[in-house]
């Protein structure tokens, strides 16, 4: 990601949405108790009516640093894994990186292999456009 200097992932639910969900598969659930031991989940529904629901807990926050939480699928609920995002500056950019720590490799390739990748990618450049709005707030 591309954004400025110390810019700190939202955590706000309507800002979540916004990032998370999309005109075809929207978030119909976004709970965010955004505190060590809070939980979080989300629910999405795609046109045919079909739900995908995730969950976890927050373990570590340190705000505009680091986020560490659980993160559970709800399709396969034996596979929590840990999801550590960071946020590191240099030159006045800031880089976004989450890291996924699967139980087992079996998980882990399942994850892989689930055709989350192109999502994912969807979501980091929503929550790019986001912060740049955020920060650089236009002068209509």
């Amino acid at each position: 990601m591309d954004v400025p200097p110390r810019a700190e992932v939202p955590g706000h639910p309507p800002t979540v949405r916004a990032a998370g969900g999309s005109p075809a598969v929207p978030l119909v659930v976004c709970d965010i108790d955004l505190q060590v031991g809070g939980s979080w989940r989300y629910v999405s529904r795609d046109g045919a009516g079909t739900e995908l629901g995730w969950h976890g807990v927050y373990r570590e926050i340190v705000p505009g640093e680091r986020l560490v939480s659980t993160k559970v699928f709800e399709g396969f609920p034996d596979a929590e894994a840990t999801n550590t995002l960071t946020l590191t500056e240099q030159d006045g950019v800031t880089t976004l990186a989450v890291t996924v720590l699967h139980r087992s490799e079996e998980f882990r390739d399942g994850h892989l292999s689930s055709g989350m990748e192109p999502g994912m990618q969807e979501v980091l450049d929503r929550l790019e456009d986001l912060l740049d709005r955020a920060v650089s707030p236009s002068t209509s």
